[in-house]
């Protein structure tokens, strides 16, 4: 599965569960950010865990000073 299909797949669930458009757009942005660099780590996007995405979160809320980008994170979990 490419990212571009597991980005629409991703969205699709967002819409179903109602969020706006403005956070679909956000999460989306955010996950395929993820999905770019898990691609150079692992032969597919679907062979990560839970444990490697906590491991991206942590890396990119202590690089980027991010705080709120953890509600990502847990649209995912």
């Amino acid at each position: 599965m490419g990212i571009e299909y597991l980005i629409t797949a991703f969205e699709w669930k967002l819409t179903l569960q109602r969020y706006s458009t403005g956070s679909i757009k956000n999460y989306s942005s955010s996950v395929r950010s993820f999905l770019q660099v898990a691609e150079k780590r692992f032969d597919q996007p679907d062979e990560l865990n839970e444990n490697e995405i906590e491991k991206y979160v942590y890396w990119k809320i202590r690089k980027d000073h991010i705080s709120s980008f953890w509600r990502f994170a847990n649209v995912l979990f």
